[in-house]
């Protein structure tokens, strides 16, 4: 589909169910459906808030031992098709964990001044020092070419006590 066409089937289920049937539907019976992840034997990972053994400073990132060996096999499966590792940053989860040591400003993208030198890199927000940080743990790995897309992120609205809706 040329990216002009994508507005309007976004826009209308009646304009996808067209395009569906005159794109894709003719060559159904010709095409074999495999679910790579079971050809690569990566169908059973479930990945967890955990990814961390080490995140601080962003530079000494190591993947925890038990996301280790599932996730360094995705890394090398994305490496090979070019495809990023998509994660999900939650920097409330360090906060709420933590909230003596992790300061609130810096969880919310508001602190004044950078709050971590690592090297010659500095961080005003926890957001940027766990993405850098899986970029080192995936470099620790030997993985240097997968790139990382936040999929998701966000701080709760409620049940949460004081961590969420004042913030």
């Amino acid at each position: 589909m040329r990216n002009q066409g994508i507005p309007n089937i976004a826009s209308s289920q009646e304009a996808t169910n067209l395009w569906f049937s005159t794109n894709v539907e003719p060559y159904l019976n010709d095409m074999v459906f495999e679910n790579i992840l079971d050809a690569r034997r990566l169908a059973r990972i479930s990945v967890t808030t955990g990814m961390f053994q080490t995140s601080y400073q962003p530079s000494s990132g190591t993947f925890s031992a038990e996301a280790q060996g599932a996730l360094v096999e995705v890394l090398k499966f994305l490496s090979a098709q070019v495809s990023p590792l998509m994660v999900n940053v939650y920097p409330y989860f360090a906060y709420a964990a933590d909230p003596a040591n992790v300061q609130l400003d810096y969880a919310l993208f508001t602190a004044p001044r950078p709050v971590v030198q690592d090297g010659g890199l500095r961080y005003q927000n926890i957001f940027d020092a766990t993405i850098d940080g899986f970029y080192w743990a995936m470099e620790s790995e030997g993985v240097t070419d997968v790139g990382v897309v936040v999929s998701e992120t966000g701080w709760p609205s409620g049940g949460y006590g004081n961590f969420t809706t004042r913030n």
